[in-house]
């Protein structure tokens, strides 16, 4: 009997042996959220699967997920003590696959990148565990808040409050309409003098857009200089949901748009999305607009300068952007003479007075006049 059960125990050991050998083989691990694409806010499932294809059972086994800042868990039960990494232990039998789900939610807008994982898988007696990574390369892009630019933007200089803008983007100076009377806002060139002289007052162009309209929307994150002297967060989330309710408007106004930013996009190198008016165009536009982030690709300045080519396959540009900083203001000027109407949009007063009227519309957001 004693030989008996030490050829067992001699026999077990063996198949220990042999099994932390091949425990890691035919196992697969994979992580993916439920979707890519949310507003801010929506939780979102992310999905585990765990399966072992081959005979042997595996008798402990914790699966590892690095956590992208900002990401968490609604049940935290599971979180580790760092709160870097979400776990949770299992069994997996022979040829068993298993799916767990989980609901998380986002701090923020922004692009969460799932990247590292990995298991720790134990033999039959527990004496040992072995580590086992994976490169999951799945991602979920939480797009911006839309600030509603009728209600938010006030004229730069303007005495009334916050009037209505919601039209300050389609103009278009190929259509006249008829006349009206100059409100101090329009640019001078718009100014009809022979009927200004007759009514001994001014009246300005009165313009409707048409469907040839085409506008460029330029999106900028540089809040100081030097830019990485610090980050006006803030300011720059204000800009950029801007931006996005002004495309959305655009998109439903069936008026060709495009979009560009100088930020570095860490999953994309395509900066620029030319005008467009389909459904897709539409969800690449939300995309670049919820992956920005605050890393500037080259300042401002030079953006435009590097944007000046363009300029000609557009009626309007409108410049979103947390400051018109002194460097803006030569390559501001050459742009508002490429293009039949420039707007700029800002989320601080500084420096506006510096712009010329002529062909320049300018907006302050939230009459930020600090």
């Amino acid at each position: 009997m004693l030989y008996v059960l030490l050829f067992l125990l001699i026999l077990f050991f063996f198949l220990n042996n042999i099994m932390q050998k091949i425990i890691y083989r035919n196992l697969f691990y994979n992580i993916y959220p439920s979707m890519e694409v949310i507003e801010f806010g929506e939780e979102v499932k992310l999905v585990f699967q765990l399966e072992n294809r081959k005979k042997l059972p595996i008798t402990f086994l914790e699966a590892f997920l690095e956590v992208p800042k900002g990401m968490y868990f609604k049940n935290k039960k599971n979180k580790i003590t760092n709160e870097m990494y979400f776990s949770f232990q299992t069994v997996l039998m022979p040829y068993q696959r298993k799916v767990r789900e989980y609901t998380v939610l986002f701090k923020r807008r922004g692009l969460y990148v799932i990247n590292n994982a990995y298991l720790q898988v134990g033999d039959i007696l527990g004496l040992s565990t072995k580590e086992i990574s994976f490169y999951i390369n799945k991602s979920v892009i939480v797009l911006p808040n839309k600030l509603n630019f009728e209600e938010v933007l006030i004229p730069y200089g303007s005495t009334m409050g916050n009037i209505s803008v919601k039209r300050f983007i389609l103009d278009d100076p190929t259509m006249i309409v008829g006349l009206r009377e100059y409100t101090g806002f329009e640019p001078q060139k718009n100014i009809h003098w022979p009927t200004s002289l007759r009514l001994n007052k001014l009246m300005v162009k009165n313009f409707d857009y048409t469907t040839d309209s085409t506008v460029m929307i330029v999106v900028n994150v540089e809040s100081y200089k030097p830019f990485y002297y610090s980050i006006d967060s803030k300011k720059i989330e204000d800009c950029i949901s801007i931006a996005r309710d002004i495309c959305e408007k655009l998109h439903d106004s069936k008026i060709p748009y495009g979009i560009s930013i100088n930020s570095q996009i860490t999953s994309s190198n395509n900066e620029i999305i030319h005008y467009g008016l389909t459904e897709h165009h539409r969800y690449n536009v939300l995309k670049l607009l919820g992956m920005a982030d605050y890393n500037i690709s080259m300042p401002f300045e030079d953006y435009l300068e590097y944007l000046m080519p363009i300029c000609s396959n557009y009626s309007s540009f409108v410049l979103i952007l947390p400051k018109v900083f002194e460097e803006y203001i030569l390559n501001i000027e050459r742009i508002s003479k490429e293009v039949n109407k420039l707007i700029i949009i800002a989320a601080s007063r500084d420096n506006l007075e510096l712009l010329s009227s002529n062909n320049i519309e300018t907006y302050v957001i939230g009459g930020d006049f600090n």
